[in-house]
């Protein structure tokens, strides 16, 4: 990463009900995102991919052996207070890490396989390091890897519907154009899967 971290404020409560959360669930976007705020963003890093507040050795959500081979990169398009580019998430100082410089509108037009969507106000990339599963687990470690980012990809959908934020889990990505520009090798490191976010409303048309 390149400069000094920026300090994410602390996940907030979560007022309703798992039950009206989960039915209320959708994937999609508006048609004009709105911004987000930094507590937002924080909420969702915190309570998806986060430390453990009693245990800080481990995460908010199951990593087989506690591994944690995944990464998440946040590329902030409208993040209020943070310029737009690309960031690491610190699970242990919950914080973000600057990392080079990625424009958000490229990477999401290069992203983009199956014609354009809008642009989200913040995408999470998944990343996995499939070698610090396989160190422990061999060629199941990879397997262990998809898991864990599903785990982590359902956790962020969850408390983003919890907020009223608006998501699209987003598999139909350009895999090469996407590890190019994270840096990524496409073998041992590699993007699982992105995370559309915005506020903003209208009516959903997806499912």
């Amino acid at each position: 990463h390149v400069g000094p971290r920026i300090a994410l404020p602390a996940p907030q409560a979560l007022e309703r009900d798992l039950r009206a959360i989960t039915f209320g669930r959708r994937s999609w976007l508006p048609a004009h995102c709105g911004a987000l705020d930094l507590k937002l963003a924080g909420t969702v890093l915190g309570l998806s991919a986060g430390a453990s507040p009693d245990r800080p050795e481990l995460r908010v959500t199951p990593s087989g052996g506690a591994m944690y081979p995944l990464d998440v990169f946040a590329i902030a398009h409208a993040v209020d207070g943070l310029a737009a580019g690309a960031y690491l998430y610190d699970p242990l100082e919950h914080a973000l890490l600057p990392r080079g410089e990625v424009d958000p509108h490229s990477f999401h037009a290069l992203a983009s396989a199956a014609g354009a969507m809008p642009q989200p106000a913040l995408t999470l990339a998944v990343v996995g390091t499939f070698a610090r599963s396989r160190t422990k687990y061999g060629l199941r470690g990879y397997r262990f890897t998809l898991l864990e980012a599903g785990h982590l990809v359902q956790a962020a959908v969850t408390v983003a519907t919890a907020l009223g934020l608006r998501t699209l889990p987003w598999g139909g990505f350009v895999d090469a154009a996407v590890d190019a520009q994270l840096e990524l090798d496409g073998l041992e490191r590699s993007c699982i899967s992105l995370l559309a976010e915005s506020a903003g409303g209208g009516e959903s048309e997806a499912a």
